[in-house]
């Protein structure tokens, strides 16, 4: 009986603790075009989009996955998203580079040009830091569920 209570408390624990991670807000900020029809999405389908395994939305508009060139942020941004750390994304660019199959996202070196290429690429997300971006931008914010 002492084994069964213990077990229960260990569950709701893991409960707790899980759902707290699950409110933690993400390190990064996921934006796209207006036109590009989309407001939220699942963290697999957008780690197939920056994989380049997924090429256009919805309404077949070509995607155009923008990363950055902070490190710690597109560091943070591949381990939450692809579960890879940068050794495995430049192993996989690498590989697919060099059998022709794929060529890596496009690196922006700042927020404000990867807010800009966004605005004004229909196609076009990216993500940028928290508390980068104005309301008056001209792009979406995309929720990750």
């Amino acid at each position: 009986m002492k084994y069964a209570s213990v077990k229960w408390i260990f569950v709701l624990l893991l409960l707790v603790v899980g759902q707290a991670a699950a409110d933690e807000p993400l390190p990064f900020v996921l934006i796209s075009h207006p036109d590009n029809d989309i407001s939220e999405i699942k963290p697999q389908r957008l780690k197939r989009i920056y994989l380049k395994k997924i090429k256009a939305f919805a309404n077949n508009t070509p995607i155009i996955p923008l990363d950055h060139q902070k490190k710690s942020l597109r560091d943070k941004f591949y381990l939450l998203v692809a579960n890879k750390n940068p050794t495995q994304i430049k192993a996989y660019w690498t590989r697919k580079v060099f059998t022709g199959y794929g060529m890596p996202p496009d690196n922006l070196a700042t927020d404000q040009e990867i807010i800009e290429k966004v605005r004004t690429t229909k196609g076009a997300l990216g993500y940028i830091a928290p508390g980068s971006l104005n309301t008056n931008e001209g792009v979406v914010i995309i929720r990750v569920m």
